[in-house]
């Protein structure tokens, strides 16, 4: 993830992703609970019975010390700078924002008790009465106002795929605890986009100061102690949380890049939770001390294909590669379950997957299409991947399954760094990315991003320009949702199929493991996970 919302996923963000609606249409319609999502519920890819505490593995340890491992450390305090997920991994704890998902996916009210959409560019939020912040004051609706136009400015680039959207002179307060907002243009998918981190609510006093960037203030359930850049971040439980008192006296997260050495803080018990691997499931299922919990998210893994760079300029050769490539045996033969193949870039846990879709698998059709493209097969092409392993995994597979059809091809292996930079470059053949606002239900986020051609190159990495194309998108995110929403998605889906501007492989999911004596946990579809209500039972 880089530059923008969450949306394209960096190799280190992928190797954690594999470890760890809206208003109705026409009359004005309040939401006070969840409101009515067509996204299907998901249950765990790896199931583990939770197991009994040992007692004496508790033994010398701080029972309201909570300490959990992250994949990644931050780089900003900064909510409106937090455009990767170990930033939003550690800025979660101390905040929040109007709404947010449940565990089940479903868009509930939190800061704000309700919401309606009053038209097709304006939201009306009704605020909790008594809501403080960790500085002291109640949340008022300036503060609401304060927060959002602040990410609405320069300073704020890494959330404006989204915040830029919101008109900064379009907010109004009727009073202390209504706000109404106004987006630039028509956004029926607005709403779903306000539990991302950008959006998060801070007081506007606190952020007066100079030291705001560097210690943030909100009303989540932790308050800021301490940062140490490679250490750690260091939480106290906060005692005047509007939603009761947390699990836990004291949070901690550390970065622990490396998996193996994740994996043995978690198994030592140095770390309470840590994100793990599929490598390391076996060993948490005969491991009588620790308990294993996962669910699937909304981010997808693409083999992409630069479409302005012959031959991959050429649809049937493109086309002829998605047909050489069985994506579901190479997640299977991969991920070993903990992974599920997704046919496109609607992940099935997403409002408007399109259920018709199927695996297009087949050699035979593969090889008459690389015939028809008039290709020369001659020439050697480059597969290019981050130095995850499992994405080393799946280029091996796809080389031997290109080769099956005449395809040579060579695979070139990247640091972090170095790859998420090549990706935006237009020196590339074929190269693997991941893409999605994780957890996020609205499938908005997984089409708009990588396809519309406004997104070249940051987001846009295949360099995919479609006008017709481009219209849909459009149109998409001014609907709200309902059945027209609905067929143009899954439109949008079949289209994209089609023009085949890359390969879909995985739906990516959370493979968390913790402790037997952690209560109050299961794992999310976001990498940025709540511990509100996560506690130690020591005793």
């Amino acid at each position: 993830m880089r530059r923008k919302l969450v949306t394209r996923v960096s190799a280190l963000a992928l190797a954690c992703a594999m470890v760890f609606s809206a208003a109705a249409c026409g009359k004005k319609e309040a939401n006070t609970a969840a409101p009515s999502s067509s996204a299907s519920s998901t249950t765990s890819t790896v199931s583990l019975k939770p197991k009994n505490i040992d007692m004496a593995q508790v033994k010398g340890k701080s029972n309201r010390d909570l300490v959990v491992a992250s994949s990644g450390d931050t780089t900003t305090l900064d909510y409106i700078e937090a455009g990767n997920s170990a930033a939003v991994e550690v800025l979660r704890p101390v905040m929040e924002t109007l709404v947010r998902y449940n565990e089940q996916g479903k868009l509930v009210p939190w800061l704000a008790s309700s919401y309606k959409r009053l038209d097709d560019r304006s939201w009306e939020f009704k605020l909790r009465k008594g809501v403080k912040f960790q500085n002291g004051e109640e949340m008022k609706a300036s503060d609401v106002i304060f927060s959002m136009k602040r990410a609405t400015t320069p300073a704020a680039a890494n959330v404006a795929y989204i915040m830029s959207l919101i008109d900064p002179n379009g907010f109004e307060a009727p009073d202390d605890y209504t706000v109404i907002v106004r987006t630039k243009i028509p956004f029926g998918s607005f709403i779903g986009y306000m539990p991302y981190i950008g959006a998060s609510i801070v007081s506007e006093k606190a952020y007066q100061s100079p030291d705001a960037s560097t210690h943030p203030v909100g009303t989540g359930p932790y308050e800021f102690v301490e940062y140490k850049k490679g250490q750690y971040t260091k939480y106290k439980a906060f005692k005047d949380y509007w939603g009761g008192k947390p699990g836990a006296d004291t949070l901690t997260i550390k970065p622990i890049p490396d998996v193996t050495s994740r994996y043995t803080a978690l198994e030592t018990g140095e770390v309470d939770i840590a994100p793990v691997t599929v490598n390391e499931v076996g060993q948490i299922q005969g491991n009588n001390k620790l308990n294993l919990s996962s669910h699937p998210t909304t981010v997808f893994t693409t083999l992409n294909f630069n479409t302005t760079k012959a031959p991959f300029d050429n649809v049937k050769f493109r086309q002829a590669i998605d047909y050489a490539i069985d994506e579901p045996g190479i997640v299977k033969s991969v991920f070993r379950g903990s992974a599920q193949y997704t046919p496109g870039p609607v992940t099935p846990q997403q409002q408007y997957f399109d259920k018709s879709a199927k695996p297009k698998y087949d050699v035979a059709k593969a090889k008459q299409l690389v015939k028809e493209s008039g290709v020369d097969l001659g020439k050697t092409y480059e597969i290019a991947t981050s130095n995850s392993q499992t994405r080393i995994d799946e280029a091996t597979i796809i080389q031997q399954q290109l080769a099956n059809i005449g395809v040579k091809t060579t695979i070139r292996k990247m640091e972090s760094a170095a790859y998420n930079d090549y990706m935006t470059g237009k020196d590339k053949d074929m190269f693997f990315s991941g893409w999605g606002a994780v957890g996020f239900p609205d499938p908005d986020n997984n089409v708009y991003g990588p396809l519309y051609s406004g997104g070249i190159p940051d987001n846009n990495t295949t360099f995919y320009n479609d006008p017709k194309m481009d219209e849909m998108l459009q149109k998409e995110r001014a609907l709200p949702n309902g059945p027209e929403r609905e067929k143009l998605i899954v439109d949008i889906q079949q289209k994209i199929r089609e023009d085949t501007p890359y390969t879909t492989l995985e739906n990516t999911v959370n493979i968390i493991g913790y402790q037997t004596y952690v209560k109050g946990f299961s794992a999310q579809a976001a990498i940025d996970q709540y511990y509100n209500n996560v506690s130690l039972k020591t005793s």
